[in-house]
């Protein structure tokens, strides 16, 4: 488990609670607690800063930077019926 890549998706007009959890989940290093040497490491992806809920996240990479991620989150979209981006996709 420990040093696996994560990349956490930032959509623009994302949801706040969803990009939360991901980071609460992964971002906080908690090796100690499961007895392991290393973490995981998340990165967000995005295609630039976007808004969320009022705040606006820099992503660390952009949509190439999934590639060479061992576990991708893509959390809930605001609009169900919006298509995500085609790069995103790709």
């Amino acid at each position: 488990m420990g040093g696996m890549d994560v990349a956490l998706v930032v959509p623009h007009d994302g949801m706040l609670f969803e990009l939360a959890i991901a980071h609460e989940v992964f971002g906080v290093d908690r090796a100690s607690l499961a007895g392991v040497d290393g973490w995981y490491r998340l990165r967000t992806v995005a295609v630039g800063p976007a808004s969320i809920d009022g705040y606006t996240a820099v992503p660390d990479t952009s949509y190439a930077g999934l590639r060479r991620s061992h576990t991708i989150v893509v959390p809930a979209w605001r609009d169900v019926e919006a298509a995500p981006p085609q790069e995103l996709l790709d």
